[in-house]
């Protein structure tokens, strides 16, 4: 919270950046009065700007601004008469006109006169479509700033105009057009949830072609988009930019081509729908990546077949059903599996699930067959089955659960099996956070 008496503070000559979020734009004047060598803000206001910002004079510093509003147009043209050196301007916020045509014509007129030195205008304007159908390119014609900036499709019924956009989510059925045609230069991140297995291929081939989104670098799909064993034969050139591949895998034949189609991707998160016991279809090791977060039908059996492609893994975590009936007989297959397909791993996490049927054993034993085995821990839940007399118990043996409900084992079912796309995979566990790549390039 400000000061109310910031009107009588002594100016504070060093400040030359300051990052202020959700106050009031009635302090503005008041605050920029007391820094008066600042040159670089980025701010938010909680309110509408509906009277005047209370400058005593124009700030001559300041040359780079970022800023969200709750109505852009008519805050700019409150604000920018005071700055009137910038050099630099990004603007969030909601367009409030009936027009995105209309808006941008205001904003013309704004920059013309308030900015007479900017050299970079940066923007990320939301609006609702129901009423705007302007063309892009007359909009990109009004003012040599406006030629970068492009419309971009989200949840129905809005769109956002903007020169910069790193992300956005599609989530409709009636936008499937829309990404198998849309150029988005800028993109970085793609997130897609909605039922697209009936045009999986195409879906696929427009996000991975680098045409489209030549500079994407996270890509997060639904459970429910499907490819055919045949996709990869549409691509001419591999995908360099990817980094990060949340995608559920429903033909394990396509997982070789698939990879080998992005050749600098670091970090997958996938499921699988059957077990192992085809041909992955690799040509060669994918030396790139470095972390596998995958769910698997029978993970013994299919991480033999799946990690001898994956060499240079660093942080793997693997969720699954022990199929083999002796739970000291899985870790030891897991435990050669790992000693021998993955020389340089330096962080192992399972969630591997079980029940009374299976020949269980001490978790000491199992600790002591790897040092990645330290840190599991077996977990039993107690629950009355409808079809018997008594209790069954359930177990789970992993590293990084601190309490085991029959909830978690359902989670699990659902991925592998698909019975709803109401789950979504997450980024969680030890890599969470680690997906998200923050940079605005502003500070």
């Amino acid at each position: 919270m400000l000061d109310v008496n910031i009107h009588n503070q002594t100016p504070n000559v060093t400040i030359r950046t300051l990052y202020l979020r959700k106050w009031s734009g009635l302090m503005l004047g008041p605050l920029l009065n007391l820094l008066p060598n600042l040159r670089r803000l980025k701010t938010s206001f909680s309110k509408s700007i509906s009277e005047p910002v209370n400058f005593d004079m124009c700030h001559m510093s300041l040359e780079h601004l970022q800023i969200s509003l709750l109505n852009p147009s008519d805050a700019l043209e409150k604000i920018l008469p005071y700055v009137p050196n910038l050099k630099q301007l990004r603007v969030t916020g909601m367009i409030r006109e009936q027009s995105g045509l209309e808006f941008f014509k205001k904003l013309v007129d704004i920059l013309c006169i308030h900015t007479p030195v900017l050299q970079k205008f940066d923007c990320e304007l939301y609006c609702n479509g129901l009423n705007d159908h302007t063309d892009i390119l007359i909009i990109q014609q009004l003012h040599p700033f406006f030629k970068r900036i492009q419309r971009h499709l989200g949840d129905y019924p809005y769109q956002c105009y903007a020169t910069n956009l790193k992300e956005y989510s599609y989530s409709k059925d009636d936008y499937i057009l829309v990404i198998l045609t849309v150029e988005l230069p800028y993109l970085e991140r793609f997130f897609f949830f909605g039922d697209i297995s009936c045009c999986g291929d195409e879906i696929l081939h427009s996000v991975l072609d680098t045409k489209h989104f030549p500079s994407l670098k996270v890509c997060q799909f639904s459970d429910s988009i499907h490819h055919t064993q045949e996709f990869h034969k549409q691509y001419r050139l591999p995908n360099n930019t990817i980094r990060t591949l949340i995608h559920h895998i429903s033909n394990v034949s396509t997982l070789g081509p698939l990879l080998h189609l992005l050749p600098n991707l670091r970090r997958f998160e996938t499921s699988f729908a059957q077990c192992v016991n085809q041909s992955l279809n690799f040509d060669t090791c994918h030396i790139s990546l470095k972390h596998l977060r995958i769910s698997l039908v029978n993970p013994s059996n299919d991480l033999e077949k799946i990690l001898p492609y994956m060499p240079n893994l660093k942080q793997l975590r693997v969720t699954g059903i022990i199929r083999e009936q002796s739970i000291l007989e899985h870790f030891k297959r897991l435990n050669n599996i790992v000693r021998i397909h993955t020389p340089i791993l330096e962080k192992f996490d399972c969630e591997l699930y079980c029940d009374q049927m299976n020949d269980q054993v001490n978790i000491l034993i199992i600790q002591q067959l790897h040092p990645f085995f330290n840190m599991i821990q077996h977990h039993k839940e107690r629950f009355l089955e409808k079809n018997c007399l008594g209790n069954h118990h359930k177990y789970c043996y992993a590293t990084d659960l601190t309490k085991y409900s029959i909830s978690k084992e359902y989670e699990y079912n659902q991925r592998i099996t698909r019975i709803t796309t109401e789950y979504y995979p997450v980024l969680s566990g030890y890599d969470s956070g680690q997906y998200c790549d923050v940079d605005d390039g502003w500070f």
